[in-house]
């Protein structure tokens, strides 16, 4: 698995992972509980340039419209999320929840692109 986490001090994310219950990098200055807590997950999909999404990561949408996900409108913003039930979820500022577990939705990934995160501000 991949995570990364916001180096508030030089206002950039540094990358980790594990294999198993092993750190295979570790970034300098953080405790094992600070990582533990903050850090955010790689959800192991990628956007529609290619970009890599993890948790935080604020996403555009395109106009996509389907029998289930006529609720995107284009140009809308939302957050991911990643929790152990749903995987990597979209929810938009009105709170509505888009789950990609589904192996059908895989092909929204073509219409969302990552613009930023949760950490600087966009």
């Amino acid at each position: 698995m991949k995570y990364r986490i916001w180096n508030e001090q030089q206002e950039r994310f540094e990358y980790f992972g594990f294999i198993g219950d092993s750190f295979v990098s570790i970034p300098s200055g953080f405790g094992f509980d600070y990582l533990k807590e903050n850090s955010e997950q790689y959800s192991e999909k990628k956007d529609k340039n290619g970009k890599e999404i993890y948790a935080g990561d604020k996403v555009i949408t395109e106009n996509f419209v389907g029998e289930d996900i006529d609720h995107w409108a284009r140009d809308e913003i939302a957050t991911v999320s990643i929790t152990p039930e749903e995987g990597m979820i979209i929810v938009d500022k009105a709170g509505y929840r888009w789950s990609w577990n589904d192996p059908e939705s895989v092909y929204c990934l073509n219409f969302i692109e990552v613009i930023g995160s949760v950490h600087d501000g966009s």
